[in-house]
């Protein structure tokens, strides 16, 4: 499916608005687990691998930010079927409250789950992949491993 270059711009919009919303005030909460492989998988060259990993091991300092590699050699994992997003909302108003959402993108669209009985299956593997992934610190070890051996940091 091609884009036009509007399309194109109002993602990278989107994107970069998300990213700004780790360091706005307050700042978003956000819990991540990523699989190694996408760590190995380069994109856009030397250059640009070398400034994304940078970029992502600044923000695992933030303290709103858990992020977790899930390593190789952890095997077989719970959510190899593809990634998904869980987003939680925390209750603005008295007696109002919203449940978790599940965001699933894929090529043409996304896919947006709120019954309460299809988001904790979900719920469930996030936590399994957690419990699985290296800790916050030792994740940040393994990225800047991987950015001073293959991009000569």
């Amino acid at each position: 499916m091609r884009r036009s270059p509007d399309q194109i711009e109002g993602r990278v919009t989107v994107r970069m608005r998300r990213q700004q919303r780790l360091t706005d005030d307050p700042p978003l909460a956000f819990n991540v687990v990523v699989n190694e492989a996408a760590l190995h998988r380069s994109v856009g060259g030397t250059d640009v691998m070398r400034e994304q990993l940078k970029f992502l091991l600044e923000r695992m300092e933030l303290p709103n930010v858990d992020a977790r590699i899930l390593p190789f050699e952890s095997g077989a994992h719970t959510a190899s079927e593809g990634s998904f997003v869980i987003m939680k909302f925390p209750s603005l108003l008295e007696n109002v409250t919203f449940g978790d959402v599940v965001l699933i993108e894929y090529r043409v669209g996304a896919l947006y789950l709120e019954a309460e009985q299809e988001t904790q299956p979900f719920s469930r593997v996030f936590e399994r992949l957690q419990a699985t992934a290296l800790d916050p610190r030792e994740s940040a070890k393994r990225i800047q491993h991987l950015l001073n051996s293959r991009y000569g940091r």
